[in-house]
Order: C-alpha cells, then sequence, then structure tokens
C-alpha cells in the first residue's frame, strides 16, 4: 500500500517528465523516452523508501553471543553424565536460537526486498500513467504544432573553426551551432559574459583546446546559473570529468562533443539526446523545457 506522499511524489515526477519530452516524436520514441526517465527518477526513490529498514547487526550479536555463552559452558565439561546432558543441552539451545534470529532476520529481509519491488513497479506504473496523460492533455490544449504545420529554417553546422579563433570567433561559433539546434534567434553573447552564446530558450558555451579540455563541475554549475530558466548547451572537444557529468544530468545540461575539424557534434548524455530529437522532429527546443 503506498503512502500519500510517494503516492504524490510518483504523479508529480510523471508530470513533470510529460512536461519536458517535446511533442511531436512517434509514439515508440516518446514511450522509450518516458520510460528512460522514469528509471532516472522514480527507482532511486523505491530503492530509497527500501533501505529504510533495521540493521542486520543485531542477528549476528545474537549469534555470536549465543556462540560465546555456548563456549563458555562448554569449557565447563564435567565428568558427571547429568551435568554432561545439561550443558550439551543448554549448548544445542543457545547455538539454535542465534541460528534462529539469523534466519528470521534473512527471511524479513527477502520479504523486505519483495515489498520493495512492488514498491517500484507500483510508483513506476503512476509516473508513466501520469506522464502519458499530461502528454495528452498538453496535445489538446494545442501546446505544439506538428512538422506538418509549421516549417521551421533549419540551419546548417557551423564551418570548422581554428583553435587559435578569438573569443568573438568562438561566440559566433557557438551561435550557429545554437541555431542548429532550433534556436533560430541565437546570437553571441555580450562581452564579460561567462557564456559565448543565447536564444530565448539556448544558452551554449564552448570549451575547445589544443589537445582537448577537461570539463569540470565548476563550469557546469557556472553555466547553468547564467542559464536560469534556459537550457543550458556545452559544446567540448575535451572529455568530462566524472563529478561534471553528474552535475549536467542534475541540471539539465545537454552536453555535445564537437569535432572542430569536421564540424560534427555527438551527445554526450541524455538531455542532448532528448534535444537532438526535438530538432530532428522539427519541434522547437522551448518544447524540450516544457
Amino acid at each position: 500500500m503506498l503512502s500519500p506522499e510517494l503516492n504524490s511524489e510518483a504523479k508529480r515526477i510523471g508530470r513533470r517528465i510529460g512536461r519536458r519530452i517535446p511533442l511531436g516524436f512517434a509514439d515508440d520514441v516518446t514511450d522509450e523516452t518516458i520510460r528512460q526517465e522514469i528509471s532516472r527518477h522514480v527507482l532511486p526513490l523505491a530503492e530509497l523508501v527500501a533501505k529504510e529498514r533495521r540493521p542486520f547487526w543485531p542477528a549476528m550479536m545474537m549469534l555470536v553471543v549465543c556462540f560465546l555463552f555456548a563456549g563458555i559452558l562448554m569449557a565447563q565439561w564435567q565428568e558427571n553424565p547429568v551435568m554432561r546432558v545439561a550443558v550439551l543441552v543448554i549448548v544445542v539451545a543457545l547455538v539454535g536460537m542465534g541460528v534462529f534470529e539469523v534466519s528470521k532476520e534473512i527471511l524479513s529481509r527477502r520479504s523486505q526486498d519483495q515489498a520493495a519491488s512492488e514498491l517500484a513497479e507500483r510508483l513506476y506504473e503512476l509516473a508513466y500513467t501520469s506522464a502519458w496523460n499530461e502528454i495528452f492533455h498538453r496535445d489538446e490544449r494545442g501546446e505544439y504544432q506538428t512538422s506538418q504545420e509549421i516549417v521551421r529554417p533549419r540551419f546548417p553546422a557551423p564551418d570548422p573553426i581554428s583553435l587559435f579563433s578569438s573569443v568573438s570567433d568562438v561566440r559566433k561559433y557557438t551561435a550557429k551551432w545554437l541555431k542548429h539546434l532550433g534556436a533560430i534567434d541565437a546570437g553571441p553573447a555580450t562581452d564579460g559574459a561567462f557564456h559565448h552564446a543565447e536564444s530565448r530558450a539556448l544558452i551554449g558555451m564552448s570549451r575547445l583546446g589544443l589537445r582537448g579540455v577537461r570539463v569540470g563541475a565548476a563550469t557546469l554549475i557556472e553555466l547553468s546559473n547564467a542559464a536560469d530558466t534556459r537550457m543550458g548547451v556545452l559544446f567540448t572537444n575535451g572529455r568530462m570529468l566524472k563529478p561534471a557529468a553528474l552535475v549536467a544530468e542534475s541540471m539539465g545540461i545537454a552536453v555535445f562533443q564537437v569535432s572542430v575539424e569536421s564540424s560534427v557534434i555527438a551527445p554526450l548524455n541524455d538531455v542532448a539526446k532528448i534535444l537532438l530529437r526535438a530538432v530532428e522532429h522539427n519541434v522547437a527546443p522551448e518544447m524540450a523545457l516544457a
């Protein structure tokens, strides 16, 4: 039986997922995206609830104590047959008591694991249904137009850029990538800005280096702060450090690996994949933020 808090949280996560997924995808693409997002957000919630159980060490301590007392009694073994029988009975009882406590705890944990699995399935079902309901409601409200109703201009990828280019050229290069990703109003950022380009829906930054650069968490945090309600987009020819990758995922920043020689980008996280799907289906990037 789900608590009202867990019930509401699962539905809230589902609605949030339904608002974030761009409309206009094929049903199988939307369904797969929903399932991936639920796995990322709902299943950890179930695991967190499952961890709220009593520790295993008391049962083990009980077994150790029983064996300890049994050892002490065995050390008092007497030649008297009656005493031997009494000691043996007590030893068997103590060992049996310890084994019983450990077995009971193991069975209890198996039952809890099964309950946690059922909880995860129930949370998954609630979030999945809520996500689809939100998508259907958005469709009924007419929050988007399909590619057959409106043709958005498609901008080509920018020309290759030299790694010795000026900051001004890097800003123009980043703005062209944002345009390529559907932000048709993108332009270079102003002097002094932390980022390189921006539009109504996206804010972009390029981290390029001769031998590739390492992108740290601080860069992603700064970009997220600058983005505010917009989606942050990072282009790099280097590699992401693990903390930076976690920050990008949690803050909804799209990260792309870029080849400056051939002007080709590849998504490095799920947020970037969603943005690319929006472009492929002729959906404005701001719909990915809905």
